[in-house]
């Protein structure tokens, strides 16, 4: 199996190979529309957790998320962990809006 490497993160449960299960590397950098993919997020929230943070549930303190490293044309790349740590802080947010808020009401 390949190592892991800061350019290239392994997520869980994507493989070339049936039944492997590769582990994430937490430290890898990853570019804002692979960090949206990653946190099931529009990537312009990746920005507004830059710009913005969050509040953490646990701590009520207010978070941001940091630019780890620049590209080789100067954008952004964050830590894959931070990204994570975000996604999991504002979805155990107690003011996080359900997701099915704009959908169509259900027949009567």
């Amino acid at each position: 199996m390949r190592e892991t490497s800061p350019d290239h993160p392994m997520v869980a449960g994507h493989s070339l190979f049936p039944g492997v299960t590769m582990t994430p590397h937490y430290d890898a950098h990853i570019n804002r529309a692979d960090a949206a993919h990653a946190a099931r997020v529009d990537p312009n929230v990746i920005t507004l957790w830059t710009r913005q943070g969050w509040k953490d549930p646990d701590t009520g303190q207010r978070r941001y998320l940091e630019v780890a490293a620049r590209d080789w044309r100067g954008r952004p790349q964050y830590r894959y962990g931070d990204i994570m740590a975000a996604e999991a802080a504002t979805r155990a947010s107690k003011r996080g809006r359900p997701r099915t808020r704009n959908a169509a009401p259900l027949a009567a």
